[in-house]
């Protein structure tokens, strides 16, 4: 199925966005009703659940499960149960328009639209061909949650998409610039934000070509970051055969983009290569001025898994699913990509120029304020001893010390418990923490613990520790 005609629908009048809108929210067709939904199942692939989620839907009343089985979920709605949610005019112009189609009585939807704080984006099904345009997914959030949810200044989205990130952005005070390669997204972010009554300033072109020459606050992408075999290349989901490439390209493009305090935001899938992907993301900025780098990961996904996720956007025919997994798990082989790390790349404007590498169990549940006091602890911990020294430190809000001692290796595991932290120490560096959240300062903590004429090595090794503490987050700077 190719992706639906987009030209009538985007030309569509303003008093028909106006009752659309109306529609959608009245109706209360919103991130808890769609939440419930996604409870289904979850973490299955759609090809798999889909099914299962209509069937549920089917036995709910009320227009919320009527627009979320038509947009959502893909499924045909009997056309009387569709009129009541719409009104016989309504219904009748989504027809002409190619929002929706009308056959043997049951109403279709010919594009997705998802709600997404309060907002509603359009977008393709992504199971289409015709190089279709990508809306919501499921690690938006985990970008959408790294930004403050109040913004300032300008902010912009390279690789849009259907316009996701950029209309929530402006929704949050942001001024938006909004750019991606594909005319279709462009065309779909602008309906988007007349559909949402939002500003966005929509631009066509390559990568941050449209935009060359200025300067922002916020610079927000999640590009294409899946492996492309040979013969194939979708231009929301590929990025190169390693499927790293582009995100290199991009990383080149920010440093000149950054305005005096900017901030960019990069979500991807990397390949494991070996080498340290903060090393990496440093080489490919430039010299484009002090910059900080965190790189933050939230999970890692096996070759194999990683074939069973891309096969669902194949084909829902089980046979066709199957021969694609298999596909992609070769061509993962052939390129040396046995495991991806589910990163955050936070880049900055910095006094200090520092690369560091956050782990966290998962990124689901952080919230912006998190990834603030991540940035902050690893800022901290690329600076001097003496500011280091100077420094009070502070277990993160709300955790406890839970100490498990292994009594064979003596090794010491501690949990941050009510926090996504796990260490490992030794007993002298389980001391050297508990001293220092203890202690008005580093320095202060460090002249009990070590011995008052300990060689410069030992208090080097001091130091390595609490940096290690602070980028891993087993520490934060205090607030106080």
């Amino acid at each position: 199925m190719n992706v639906a005609a987009f030209d009538r629908l985007a030309e569509a009048s303003s008093a028909f966005l106006t009752s659309l809108r109306h529609v959608l929210r009245e109706a209360a067709f919103d991130d808890v009703f769609l939440g419930s939904c996604e409870s289904i199942a979850p973490n299955q692939p759609d090809v798999l659940r889909v099914d299962l989620v209509r069937w549920h839907l089917r036995r709910r009343e009320g227009a919320a499960a009527v627009l979320a089985r038509l947009f959502a979920y893909g499924d045909a709605v009997e056309g009387d149960r569709a009129e009541r949610v719409f009104g016989a005019s309504l219904l009748r112009e989504s027809i002409e328009l190619g929002l929706v189609d009308l056959r043997d009585g049951n109403v279709r939807a010919l594009f997705r639209m998802v709600p997404v704080e309060g907002l509603h984006v359009l977008s393709d099904d992504l199971t289409s061909d015709g190089d279709p345009v990508m809306g919501p997914g499921r690690t938006t959030q985990t970008l959408l949650a790294a930004l403050p949810p109040q913004l300032t200044g300008d902010l912009l989205d390279v690789g849009c998409g259907a316009g996701t990130v950029a209309l929530v952005g402006a929704a949050r005070g942001a001024r938006v610039v909004a750019v991606d390669i594909s005319s279709r997204a462009v065309a779909m972010t602008q309906f988007n934000a007349r559909l949402n009554d939002v500003a966005c300033d929509a631009r066509i072109g390559d990568l941050t070509a449209p935009a060359r020459g200025e300067r922002f606050d916020w610079i927000v992408s999640q590009p294409p970051f899946v492996a492309s075999p040979d013969a194939e290349a979708t231009t929301f989901l590929h990025g190169g055969r390693r499927g790293d490439e582009l995100l290199l390209r991009l990383l080149s493009e920010i440093p000149p983009l950054l305005g005096e305090r900017g901030r960019a935001l990069v979500l991807a899938d990397l390949p494991d290569v070996g080498a340290p992907w903060a090393r990496r993301v440093v080489q490919h900025l430039g010299t484009g001025g002090s910059l900080g780098v965190l790189v933050s990961f939230g999970g890692v996904v096996d070759a194999d898994m990683l074939a069973i996720q891309l096969g669902a956007f194949a084909s829902s025919s089980t046979g066709r699913f199957a021969d694609r997994i298999v596909a992609y798990r070769a061509h993962l082989a052939d390129v040396g990509v046995e495991r991806t790390l589910h990163a955050l790349i936070d880049v900055r404007r910095s006094d200090v120029a520092f690369a560091a590498e956050r782990r966290w169990e998962r990124f689901g549940g952080v919230s912006a304020s998190e990834f603030e006091v991540a940035w902050r602890g690893a800022e901290l911990a690329s600076r001097s001893e003496e500011a280091l020294g100077a420094s009070r430190l502070q277990l993160p809000n709300g955790a406890r010390i839970r100490v498990d001692r292994d009594p064979v290796s003596e090794r010491v595991a501690i949990r941050l418990e009510a926090s996504t932290v796990r260490h490992e120490l030794s007993e002298g560096a389980a001391a050297v923490l508990e001293t220092i959240v203890a202690c008005n300062s580093v320095s202060e903590a460090l002249l009990e613990v070590l011995p008052q004429d300990a060689p410069r090595a030992l208090v080097e090794e001091a130091f390595r520790l609490v940096r290690s503490l602070l980028v891993s987050g087993a520490l934060i700077p205090s607030g106080r």
